[in-house]
């Protein structure tokens, strides 16, 4: 009878109403009309009441199929229940356990409800000593350890008292998560410019949101909160996708315009070939080139020259600059006590000089005397610029003067007869020649550079 009734459809009721149909289809045959059509009418009948049992019976069924019963003797009456009347309860309804698998009318053991741990007894010590208890003490030898122990971390512990001196730096990238690291470069802004500067706060807080949404996505929150060294990876590959260099790269402007040639040579392919004509014309005209390099570095050397003089007379006035400041501040504002000393010229208020003898302002105020001191900067700036300007005329005078008496001694000495006279003789050789030939174009585009 069990195995009968696990085969669903297989039950009593569904016998009678299979015997019944069959009765029906024969009766067409070998009874008369009116004894069939009252068999008929009697198999509608029950077949009704079958159905309505069966549906009676299997909502009773699943009222408690789908509770959670106290003890096992709660679950054995709903099962034995189930065992008696199980021929009358739709087989479609049966039982599936979601933890084990079971199918069957019958509920397992997985309805029971699960019984919560015993509470602990009293005598039981739910925190160990050395957390419970701490106390205070001097713990030199400890310090000292700790003084001479080089930085470290730990990515299991949550203790942090060796990060001093340590950084992010010493971190190797094998602890970078991969799909996370791919997922926050992938999805950042292009750009964080605030008020045209790059704002890594607000760049990092970005990333770390990013990061929380992939978290979530990927149901990564609890285990974060268990895992230190999960919790560390996640952290510094933050880090890394905010500080990466790839972005930059990847996201750089690239000129389509750097393949058209001279046009565009400063990004041409063919800078390197520009460069390599210039060089030789470089070197082919070498004396006008080394001209060239010559008269910049004078000029470099003039402007060196002139910038230190300048910084001298400026260096030889600040020594000035703090008495004369307490002097006009602690200067008694009834005048009884003389101001600062300032003097009056055509051009305005200038520092007073022990041994100047122009006119003498008394209670010069401080605001006068930051006057004469801008008076005095500009006066002394102006005075070295003319002497440095007179000296260069006079330098410049001169070297014109030597340069123009050696043009006229080569010259004359090229044109000169003796020159053709001692070559024959075997007096000077041909590259005694050249190197005349050298001086004299050189001493040629001296003149001309110097604009004499």
């Amino acid at each position: 009878m069990r195995s009968e009734a696990k085969q669903p459809g297989i039950g009593p009721a569904r016998k009678r109403k299979q015997h019944s149909r069959s009765h029906c289809s024969g009766s067409k045959v070998t009874d008369a009309p009116g004894a069939s059509s009252t068999s008929a009418g009697f198999d509608v009948i029950r077949n009704i009441k079958d159905e309505v049992k069966t549906y009676k019976t299997t909502a009773i069924y699943l009222r408690g199929r789908d509770l959670i019963y106290p003890d096992v003797a709660a679950l054995d009456r709903f099962n034995n229940w189930v065992l008696l009347n199980q021929d009358d309860i739709d087989p479609a309804e049966q039982f599936v356990c979601g933890k084990c698998g079971h199918v069957d009318f019958q509920l397992c053991a997985h309805s029971l409800r699960e019984d919560p741990p015993p509470p602990a007894p009293d005598d039981v010590v739910l925190v160990a000593d050395d957390m419970r208890h701490h106390r205070f003490g001097n713990g030199m030898l400890r310090n000292l350890m700790k003084l001479f122990a080089l930085p470290s971390f730990d990515t299991h512990s949550l203790s942090d008292d060796k990060l001093n001196g340590f950084s992010n730096d010493y971190l190797p990238d094998d602890l970078i998560i991969p799909e996370l690291f791919s997922y926050l470069v992938n999805n950042m802004q292009t750009s964080y410019l605030v008020n045209g500067a790059e704002d890594r706060a607000l760049k990092l807080s970005h990333v770390h949101r990013l990061a929380q949404r992939w978290a979530i996505n990927n149901e990564m929150e609890r285990k974060l909160e268990r895992d230190v060294h999960l919790s560390v990876r996640y952290r510094l590959t933050i880090q890394r996708a905010c500080d990466n260099a790839q972005n930059q790269m990847l996201y750089g402007y690239r000129d389509p315009k750097r393949n058209f040639g001279l046009a565009w040579l400063p990004t041409s392919r063919v800078r390197l070939f520009v460069l390599f004509l210039m060089v030789v014309t470089a070197l082919f005209h070498i004396s006008t080139t080394i001209g060239l390099l010559i008269r910049v570095w004078e000029v470099a050397m003039y402007a060196g020259t002139a910038t230190l003089y300048l910084l001298n007379c400026v260096a030889a006035s600040v020594p000035d600059l703090v008495p004369r400041i307490l002097t006009s501040v602690s200067a008694h504002p009834s005048g009884n006590v003389p101001g600062l000393m300032c003097v009056s010229t055509n051009t305005g208020l200038r520092w007073h000089d022990g041994g100047d003898a122009h006119a003498v302002i008394q209670s010069c105020q401080f605001t006068d005397w930051v006057m004469a001191g801008s008076n005095e900067v500009s006066s002394r700036i102006w005075e070295t610029s003319q002497n440095l300007y007179q000296d260069m005329m006079r330098s410049r005078g001169d070297v014109c003067s030597e340069m123009s008496m050696r043009r006229v001694v080569l010259r004359g000495f090229w044109k000169a007869v003796e020159v053709d006279e001692a070559l024959e003789l075997g007096l000077i050789t041909t590259l005694d020649v050249m190197r005349l030939w050298l001086q004299m174009i050189w001493a040629e585009f001296q003149y001309f550079l110097f604009r004499c």
